[in-house]
């Protein structure tokens, strides 16, 4: 009965885990602890792309940045906003048509796999398309 009960919960643990942890987030990959994570990480990946000038397609409207946060709870509840939208309609209300050369910062908070909150900061170009 005691080996049930250990195996029982083990199983249970490892299944929260892989419910509400945050690995994989948004193409987040980096280390996680077991029971509590900290971590700031910034985008999987850095564009070398640079707007400075008109292209044969559209016009250069400006930088544009937002903030978002989402939580999960026990890999059950997952509420909030990853910011893109808010980009987006802030490069909309400057002008333009939409947003390139997206990158971010995420903080990830996580705790047991039970409680876990993603905050987001995004940075990106806005462009208008010519016609």
């Amino acid at each position: 009965m005691k080996k049930f009960f250990v195996l029982s919960s083990v199983a249970l643990f490892a299944a929260l885990m892989g419910c509400a942890g945050p690995a994989g987030y948004h193409g987040v990959s980096a280390t996680t602890g077991a029971i509590y994570t900290a971590l700031n990480v910034p985008s999987g990946s850095s564009s070398g792309t640079s707007f400075h000038s008109d292209g044969p397609g559209f016009t250069v409207m400006g930088p544009v940045d937002a903030e978002g946060s989402c939580t999960n709870i026990l890999g059950i509840i997952s509420t909030g906003d990853t910011a893109y939208k808010t980009l987006l309609d802030k490069a909309k209300s400057g002008g333009a048509d939409t947003v390139v050369d997206v990158y971010y910062d995420a903080k990830i908070l996580d705790i047991l796999g039970l409680y876990c909150k993603v905050d987001l900061r995004l940075w990106g170009t806005g462009i208008k398309w010519k016609k």
